[in-house]
């Protein structure tokens, strides 16, 4: 008789990736933990490179707004993903 072993390994929590986030006038490098950090979270640190309150941020992965409670893995932010940046009052660029 014949078996498949199947092995599954735990993703790891502690991985952190470098994401871009673009806009029109900017493009930066940002350290997140997609498994834990919430977009709000990465909205926050947005805020703090540009002086930009968090109210004022929208982020978009894939054309797709995100929401500011759900985690960054809910939209396959992996290593080198994009994530677009628009401010209130700003056109959409993509």
């Amino acid at each position: 008789m014949v078996g498949v072993i199947l092995d599954v390994a735990l993703v790891r929590k502690e991985i952190n990736v470098n994401i871009t986030v673009t806009c029109l006038a900017f493009r930066i490098n940002v350290k997140v933990n997609p498994n834990k950090d919430t977009v709000i979270q990465l909205k926050q640190k947005i805020g703090e490179v540009w002086g930009i309150e968090t109210k004022d941020i929208t982020l978009w992965r894939l054309s797709r707004k995100m929401q500011d409670h759900l985690p960054l893995y809910r939209y396959h932010i992996n290593e080198g993903s994009d994530v677009q940046f628009t401010r209130t009052g700003e056109p959409l660029s993509f």
